[in-house]
């Protein structure tokens, strides 16, 4: 009967065969771990480009939604208020100005 590496069983082997065997283990090690960083990493890239996608559409809605907010303000201020709808107009940009500032 004989070990994996070919000895002996109960036999001992020598320093460099120990040395031998764990090089490869440990160089087996290595891969696996680099393997899994680019497995782990690839999953990452994929979860922020689908997270950075979902992003960007929540902006565009909220970007195409600007207008209707405007209108809807001027028009609140005309409700309470008497002023002409115009000037209303001018105030509900003014307020999207103070925003982007």
């Amino acid at each position: 009967m004989s070990a994996p590496d070919g000895s002996p069983v109960g036999a001992e082997r020598s320093i460099g065969q120990l040395f031998a065997s764990a090089t490869a283990e440990m160089s087996a090690l290595v891969h696996d771990e680099i393997a899994l960083a680019k497995a782990q990493l690839k999953q990452d890239v994929k979860r922020g480009a689908t997270s950075g996608g979902a992003f960007s559409m929540a902006g565009a809605v909220l970007l195409f939604s600007l207008p209707m907010l405007n209108f809807a303000l001027a028009y609140g201020i005309r409700t309470w208020s008497d002023w002409n709808l115009a000037v209303c107009f001018l105030l509900s940009f003014a307020a999207n100005v103070l925003v982007a500032l």
